[in-house]
Order: structure tokens, then C-alpha cells, then sequence
């Protein structure tokens, strides 16, 4: 992909990013902009409700890409995800738990509590699979990272049924909800997100090492299994953030990578960046078409990304029906 093709990309980003900020419910004009801090009922618009989801939207789409491109190179396995992991499903039992049992916990506590189940489930996974065959690994771990988030789903939904009076504020959480987001909730996953972006940095020149197999990477004079380590505390990070400011979101850090692998040229250098643009764009473009599907009311971003994410990943099955092939 050439450079012409990024610059492309986010651009279309920050169109996508205006039309968040402008359009919704009450259509808001350029020139109206001009004048916002004059209008109480338009900044209280912006500031409240567009400019949080013009910023969480990317954010998080970002995140969920970088995390499920790290999580794909790390397992070695093409269909690693968040989600199909049950990373998400560990993440958001912990914070509906914690919220059934302290309703009045300070998000702090939340993102910490976010990010240590999302740690311990992945390093729970990696732990079952064991070090076996390469190929039993790759047919293993979506199984067991399925049957672990039915576990914690059936767990959270018993919690919201034993607590009726947060059921709908935990429903509508847990099913990736943008709107009503505040900027505090953003503010708080950012030191989570902040911390994943300076060890990601540390670790870059070392992802392309898992292209080649254990084997090879300590005859390098690497331990795989401590980059692993390294490269699951990144992903669990940024995942967490994501937990704690919109609830589980699915699909886009399954697919998202596997569309920036094929965009872009071999080596994390160049198509995680690429994923991360692509899942910045998916998820801001996933948060306007919820507004205008069932227009006047929204519908929450994860629902328009299991709809478009779901034939999709089903198309991508077929293609590879002849086998699981894992990350090169």
C-alpha cells in the first residue's frame, strides 16, 4: 500500500470524525460551529454528547484492531480476537461484578479491575493450550476461548437478572454502546491505553519474531515465551480501556487486522498502524450508521458491527474451508 493509500485513509478518518460531530438527531451546520459557545443548548450538545463519541469512536476502534492484530501474532492463530478469546467476555464479567456489588466504584477502579481479567484470561488461555504442537495450538485455543466466554456471559447474565434496577444501564453497556459516553470515562481508560502505546513501542522491532516459530526465535537469542508475555500485557491493556468506556465490542479486532494483512506489506511496521487507521474508521463509521438505522433513536455500535461483521467473517470461513491456516 503506498503512502498516498494511508493518507487516503485518514482523511476519510476525519471526515467521518465531522460528520460524528455534526450529524445525529439535531443536524448541526459548519457555520453553527462558529458560534457554539454562544448557544447553551448547542454546547451542551457538543460537549456532552458529540464530541465524547466523535472521540471514543476511534479510539476504541483503534485499540480493539492493534489489540486483536498482537493477539493473531502472538497465538499465531488467525482467528484470535478479543472477543472469540472471550478476553471481552472476562473484562466485562469482572466490571458488571464489581458494579453489582460497589454501584458507586470509581471508574479508576473499574479500568484496573478491566485490565487484570482481561490479563489473567489470556494468560489463562495461554496456559491450557500448553506447549504443544503448533497445530493442535491453533485448533485449541478459539475452542477454549469460546466455551471460557459462554462461562463468563452466562455469569453476567445471571448478575444482571439477581439486580433488575441496573439492568438496562448494563445491557445497554454490554452491547458496545457509544452514546452517553462522557469524556471522564475516556479520560479515565487513557493512562490504560497510554501505558499499552509505550510498552507496544519497547516491543515493535521484536513482533516480526513471530513470524518464525519458538524454535527459531531462541536460536536468535529471544525468549519467545517472555515476548509473549510482553506483547498479552499490551493487548490486555488496550482491550480493558475499551471495556471500561463502551462495554464488549466484537468483530473489528478479529477483522480489521486480517484486512490491514492484506492491504499492506509483510511486517507489523507496516500493516498495525494500518489496522489501527482502518479500525479507527470502522468503528466511527459503525457509530454514525447507528444513529440513522432506526432514526430518531440509536442503536448501540456493537449491534451495527455484529450486522456487518458477522456476514463477513462467515464469507471469510468459506473461503478458508479447506483449513485453519495461521498467521504468517
Amino acid at each position: 500500500m503506498t503512502r498516498a493509500w494511508y493518507l487516503g485513509l485518514l482523511a476519510l478518518l476525519l471526515v467521518a470524525m465531522s460528520a460524528s460531530l455534526l450529524l445525529g438527531y439535531r443536524q448541526v451546520s459548519p457555520l453553527a460551529l462558529l458560534s457554539w459557545s454562544q448557544d447553551a443548548v448547542l454546547r451542551h450538545l457538543i460537549l456532552e454528547y458529540r464530541l465524547p463519541r466523535m472521540l471514543i469512536a476511534p479510539l476504541c476502534g483503534a485499540a480493539l484492531a492493534v489489540a486483536g492484530g498482537l493477539l493473531q501474532s502472538l497465538t499465531r492463530n488467525p482467528l484470535a480476537a478479543p472477543d472469540v478469546l472471550g478476553v471481552n467476555a472476562a473484562a466485562s464479567c469482572s466490571v458488571v461484578l464489581a458494579l453489582y456489588l460497589w454501584p458507586e466504584l470509581a471508574l479508576g477502579w473499574l479500568n484496573l479491575l478491566a485490565f487484570v481479567s482481561a490479563l489473567l484470561m489470556t494468560q489463562l488461555l495461554l496456559w491450557l493450550v500448553g506447549p504443544q504442537g503448533e497445530r493442535h495450538s491453533l485448533l485449541r485455543l478459539p475452542l477454549l476461548g469460546t466455551v471460557l466466554a459462554m462461562l463468563f456471559s452466562a455469569l453476567t447474565q445471571t448478575l444482571i437478572t439477581l439486580d433488575p434496577s441496573t439492568q438496562d444501564q448494563a445491557l445497554s453497556w454490554l452491547t458496545g454502546n457509544i452514546a452517553g459516553r462522557s469524556l471522564l470515562q475516556l479520560l479515565a481508560a487513557f493512562p490504560l491505553w497510554l501505558l499499552a502505546g509505550v510498552l507496544l513501542w519497547r516491543l515493535w522491532r521484536q513482533l516480526d519474531l513471530f513470524y518464525l516459530g519458538d524454535s527459531q526465535i531462541r536460536t536468535l537469542g529471544q525468549d519467545p515465551l517472555t515476548l509473549r508475555r510482553h506483547g498479552v500485557v499490551v493487548a490486555s491493556l488496550l482491550v480493558a480501556g475499551v471495556v471500561a468506556v463502551i462495554g464488549p465490542l466484537g468483530f473489528v479486532g478479529l477483522l480489521v487486522p486480517r484486512m490491514a494483512r492484506r492491504l499492506a506489506a509483510e511486517g507489523h511496521r507496516h500493516w498495525l498502524p494500518l489496522a489501527a487507521v482502518l479500525g479507527a474508521l470502522l468503528l466511527t463509521l459503525a457509530d454514525l450508521l447507528a444513529r440513522f438505522i432506526c432514526y430518531p433513536e440509536d442503536i448501540p455500535a456493537g449491534v451495527v458491527t455484529a450486522l456487518l461483521g458477522g456476514p463477513l467473517f462467515l464469507y471469510l470461513l468459506y473461503r478458508q474451508r479447506g483449513g485453519i491456516h495461521d498467521v504468517r
